[in-house]
């Protein structure tokens, strides 16, 4: 228990990149698919 608590805030900073890298990918996703939406009217 104690060596998982001392390995937790490396698990915490990779959950939390991965969390920043998946909004951005799905900002960027919605953004391209309503531009795409918008030029196709």
């Amino acid at each position: 228990m104690y060596n998982l608590f001392k390995k937790a805030p490396l698990l915490v900073k990779l959950l939390w990149l991965s969390l920043e890298l998946a909004i951005v990918l799905y900002a960027i996703f919605v953004g391209t698919t309503t531009t795409v939406l918008y030029q196709g009217f």
